[in-house]
């Protein structure tokens, strides 16, 4: 039976965690290393409902995207995820900022669901953002709709630009901020998680289109594939997405 350092360490392997933002939190953030695993659940985020899918799955180890410990704690009490991870004996791995920059992470699979050709990481964007051309050009309205189809989004945000779409900037969850510098490479069109109103202003004076998809939509994407890694690495242990990993915002 796998070990958590064993789980770890193929992570660290395979999607470095020494890529991370100096900000991030990333690696086993709770748990014992040498605990074994014959269960483990993967979701974008530790939710009570997740927790809850796991305790009932009996699962040892949850996988996530986004560090279940991030800012520092000033309390440790009954109810807390983190507290309640560790009372109910369950690690948590997260692997965040480094799963967006890894070769064949988050962006790699955002960008592979759009069929873009071509892939490059834009130039200094942490390389996080990938840029790419479609296939077919399509209209501003038509590029916002594909990706709302393709993310299975409940809706998406969007400034239509003033052009066909066909070089396209992509940036899952909060990409908002690189959104000045896409517009000084020359892309048509960009898609990301979360953008703020002044980024929406610059890309709608720009004349691009902006794809406002949700940062759980735009993420997520990865979590089928990492699934697929994890059970070929390890036959013996039984992966799975929690049925509880939705949406925490919801389109009314």
């Amino acid at each position: 039976m796998a070990k958590v350092r064993e789980i770890l360490k193929w992570m660290d392997k395979t999607y470095p965690f020494a890529l991370a933002e100096e900000y991030d939190n990333c690696g086993l953030l709770i748990g014992d290393a040498e605990r074994e695993v014959s269960r483990c659940m993967l979701a974008l985020d530790v939710t009570k409902d997740v927790l809850e899918d796991a305790v009932r799955e009996k699962a040892d180890l949850i996988v996530t995207h986004h560090p279940v410990i991030f800012n520092p704690l000033k309390r440790f009490c009954a109810g807390d995820i983190p507290y309640e991870c560790i009372r109910r004996g369950i690690a948590v791995i997260s692997s965040h900022t480094c799963l967006d920059k890894a070769e064949d992470g988050v962006n790699d699979v955002l960008a592979k669901l759009l069929s873009l050709r071509d892939v490059s990481v834009l130039e200094n964007a942490d390389g996080i953002v990938r840029v790419g051309v479609l296939e077919n050009a399509r209209s501003p309205y038509e590029f916002a709709e594909t990706c709302k189809a393709l993310l299975g989004a409940g809706g998406v945000r969007a400034v239509l630009g003033k052009c066909p779409v066909k070089t396209v900037a992509v940036c899952s969850g909060a990409g908002g901020s690189f959104t000045e510098l896409i517009l000084s490479y020359g892309c048509d069109a960009y898609l990301t998680g979360e953008v703020k109103h002044h980024e929406a202003v610059m890309a709608k004076n720009a004349g691009i289109t902006l794809v406002d998809a949700g940062h759980f939509e735009t993420e997520t994407v990865v979590l089928p594939k990492l699934t697929e890694e994890l059970a070929a690495a390890f036959p013996e242990v039984e992966f799975s997405i929690s049925e509880a990993n939705r949406p925490v915002m919801e389109w009314l």
